[in-house]
């Protein structure tokens, strides 16, 4: 099982956040062999790392500070800014009118769920609508994974890993 994905490797410009997200779920594929519920925990977990993957590439997008602005007009400066912190402060000041549904982002309507980051990466150039078709799928698996009715169990295969993993690369290539 390690064989399977000793191979599959993330560039070293993918933020190490998401290279640890991707690191447990190449672990999980191999304590698969302890556990077979694992490799499906291992798929969930590499759908995690491209949602990561993919709010990183947003946040990388904007630099190291953003101004929020709220449907008000008011505004806000945040360093460092990350997709959960720039949430976090519309949930902590909406009832000073701060909603992330209205917030503008430098400008920009904020894309606050994974399909509106996937559309604002189109938009932008920063992946083809082919790419987005991929994402949007892996989503909807990482959504199907994380909301169950019932327990699944997926067969042991790398393949997940490694779509996945070049789904990221690709990102954070250029």
């Amino acid at each position: 099982l390690q064989e399977h994905v000793a191979d599959i490797q993330l560039i070293p410009t993918v933020p190490e956040d998401v290279q640890k997200v991707f690191k447990r779920a190449k672990d999980l594929y191999i304590f698969g062999y302890f556990r077979y519920q694992f490799f499906t925990i291992s798929q969930h977990y590499a759908y995690l790392a491209l949602e990561s993957a993919i709010k990183h590439r947003y946040i990388l997008s904007l630099g190291g500070e953003v101004i929020l602005k709220n449907s008000k007009g008011e505004t806000e400066e945040i360093s460092q800014p990350s997709h959960w912190r720039i949430r976090e402060f519309c949930w902590n000041n909406r009832k000073l009118g701060w909603d992330e549904w209205k917030l503008k982002v430098n400008d920009e309507p904020f894309p606050n769920r994974p399909r509106r980051l996937l559309d604002w990466l189109v938009n932008k150039g920063l992946i083809t609508k082919w790419e987005r078709g991929l994402f949007d799928t892996s989503i909807y698996l990482r959504n199907a994974m994380s909301h169950l009715e019932m327990a699944s169990t997926s067969m042991p295969s790398a393949e997940t890993l490694k779509q996945v993993a070049y789904g990221i690369n690709s990102l954070f290539h250029n």
